[in-house]
């Protein structure tokens, strides 16, 4: 005999809701399946097995329990008819199935498209690709075992060529996904936790910084106004001189954010809004494109034209990314001309860090200069500075 009964799940999500599960009773085993949709636990009647008619949406919520249990109800009764008993696992992959084909890469593709940030669904698209092409376009629920995930990790070792930190940020993002689905009721797993016995390993990482020296000669060197290096160089320095600013918040800068000694503009990143100091050689920077104007709009040029306004997040991503790359292998020109150590605009964050700290010892301001918001990421941050402190110390670091 099976009984399936409503009850509320005692994880509390971000949002401070619980979802709804229908706990599956078969031979006194149970095994638990979600009917997606999670509620405020004060809008339970647990008496009842039901939601209070104080929920908005009760009526509708309520009805969908009831047409879950009918369809298990359904599914062990057409299973005794035909002499197939069916243990309450497997009557929670069945309804489960309905709506998942039971693959994780297909849970797995939904819960990225249901992300916020296209750079975020980019990366992990990247990361299900690869996935995807090791399993042969299949992968069941089933099928990930801590084996199955050993073997997957020896192949981004030994065929892909991924780094220990690479793959071991790959299964990270993974775990989340198969953590969500055992959280949705979709799928389950026997003892231990598949990726619990997995050992992963990852090393330091070596960033590269340019030192002061280096920036002495990027700022002698003499690029052709007529080549796209020229270009280049001038939003990698601009960068350095604005504390590390971010290569898409600099493509994507206009002249509005321009205001007297300040540069204004809120970080795509973090949403931060403040003022940036611009020192002379930024200034110097500036002017040179104050007197050939892009017709985007944009003071430097490298979208073409292309406004954020006309393309989808994912479209705009993939613009960035683009021409990141296109600064990037310009860059790397220059860098093979001066016979400097390969850069990207990124490394421009990295120097202006590693100089300022080593210039001031002060790891606070140079967290708050570079907008982190994670501890982790400048060894300790405690306080935001003001901007008159933030100001004396780029004047500090960049010599005025």
């Amino acid at each position: 005999m099976a009984t399936f009964t409503p009850e509320l799940d005692t994880y509390e999500r971000k949002d401070g809701t619980q979802a709804i599960m229908i706990r599956i009773t078969v031979d006194r085993k149970h095994k638990r399946v979600s009917i997606k949709k999670s509620i405020p636990a004060k809008h339970w009647n647990e008496q009842k097995r039901e939601v209070r008619k104080t929920y908005p949406q009760a009526a509708q919520v309520n009805a969908l329990i009831k047409s879950k249990i009918v369809e298990l109800e359904e599914i062990y009764l057409r299973s005794q008819a035909n002499r197939n008993h069916k243990t309450a696992k497997n009557l929670q992959q069945a309804v489960t199935r309905k709506y998942s084909g039971d693959s994780f890469l297909e849970y797995m593709e939904r819960r990225i498209k249901n992300l916020p940030a296209a750079n975020t669904r980019r990366s992990q698209s990247a990361i299900l690709s690869k996935l995807r092409s090791y399993s042969g376009g299949e992968l069941s629920f089933g099928e990930i075992t801590t084996e199955y995930l050993a073997e997957y990790r020896n192949y981004l070792t030994h065929v892909v060529k991924n780094r220990p930190n690479t793959i071991h940020s790959d299964f990270h993002r993974i775990k989340a996904a198969y953590d969500d689905a055992v959280e949705d009721g979709i799928c389950s797993f026997d003892g231990v936790h598949p990726f619990t016995r997995l050992k992963l390993t990852t090393t330091k990482s070596r960033r590269v910084k340019l030192k002061e020296e280096h920036i002495a000669i990027l700022e002698g060197y003499k690029a052709n106004p007529e080549l796209a290096q020229f270009h280049a160089l001038n939003a990698f320095l601009f960068s350095y001189y604005m504390q590390g600013i971010r290569v898409g918040d600099l493509m994507m800068m206009e002249w509005h954010h321009v205001e007297g000694n300040y540069l204004r503009y809120q970080a795509g990143k973090t949403k931060k809004t403040r003022p940036r100091l611009l020192i002379s050689k930024a200034k110097a920077i500036l002017d040179i494109y104050r007197t050939t104007p892009n017709p985007s709009g944009y003071i430097f040029p490298f979208l073409k034209g292309k406004r954020r306004e006309k393309h989808t997040d994912d479209e705009w991503a993939k613009i960035l990314d683009s021409a990141n790359a296109f600064i990037r292998k310009k860059l790397e020109v220059i860098a093979k001309q001066l016979g400097l150590p390969k850069f990207s605009m990124h490394v421009a964050r990295h120097s202006f860090a590693d100089i300022a700290r080593k210039k001031t010892g002060n790891i606070y301001l140079v967290s708050d200069a570079l907008d982190h918001g994670n501890v982790r990421v400048t060894e300790n941050y405690f306080s935001a500075a003001e901007a008159e402190e933030n100001d004396e110390f780029v004047k500090s670091i960049l010599g005025e």
